[in-house]
């Protein structure tokens, strides 16, 4: 799997991540008595495994920053670390 393809799915599980939560608080809210749209168990093992796959992704992408030099000595992690002390220095 290509990085971008990692930055991509990573950002696609983010995404399925906040609309399962929000589904779900959608759920709490609903009246006693009320028969949920939806499965709250069956959306929280969807949550779970969106979880699961978006720690896979963290993690092929950190370690893939960490051994990627964009010039010898000098990782991607190294560039990000670097951007990161720079916009705190804004």
């Amino acid at each position: 799997m290509k990085i971008a393809e990692a930055l991509v799915q990573r950002a696609d599980c983010q995404t399925l991540i906040q609309s399962l939560a929000e589904r779900i608080k959608l759920l709490v809210l609903l009246v006693e008595g009320e028969t949920p749209v939806e499965s709250p168990d069956q959306l929280i093992e969807e949550l779970d495994r969106a979880i699961d796959r978006l720690e896979e992704l963290v993690a092929k992408i950190n370690r893939t920053n960490a051994r990627t030099e964009v010039r010898p000595g000098l990782t991607i992690t190294d560039l990000i670390a670097t951007e990161i002390h720079a916009r705190s220095a804004i």
